[in-house]
């Protein structure tokens, strides 16, 4: 497979025609059109959930007009995601993956790799 030289196309994501650079190839091959194909950059995020105990502190409390002190929930959770951070923490997988278009399309960079379902090979990346 041979790509060419970087082109901007219109797709259709998410309901509306964003403007993206992909890659397509230079010429297709007359003997083999089905081998034509156009790359897309998909992202791929797994959920992970953990339970983090965030002790009642100065970091999470905020005192009131009235000299009373409360619970803040903006610090309680930048306190949470602060300890999150803490390698004993238990990560778990919370279900499967999703997979959606990048919003951000770019060339492929140096070093990456193509899959490409008509020869079921990982292609290097277009010099």
């Amino acid at each position: 497979m041979r790509f060419g030289v970087e082109a901007k196309v219109a797709v259709e994501v998410a309901d509306h025609a964003c403007l993206r650079y992909i890659h397509r190839m230079s010429e297709p091959d007359p003997a083999a059109p089905e081998h034509t194909c156009i790359v897309l950059r998909l992202r791929r995020t797994v959920q992970e959930d953990a339970y983090v105990a965030v002790p009642i502190s100065d970091a999470i409390l905020k005192t009131e007009p009235d000299g009373s002190r409360r619970i803040d929930f903006d610090r309680f959770v930048a306190e949470a995601i602060r300890l999150s951070a803490d390698p004993a923490v238990e990560w778990r997988v919370e279900g499967p993956a999703s997979v959606e278009t990048n919003p951000i399309q770019q060339p492929i960079p140096p070093g990456r790799t193509v899959f490409d379902i008509h020869t079921l090979e990982v292609l290097p990346a277009p010099r």
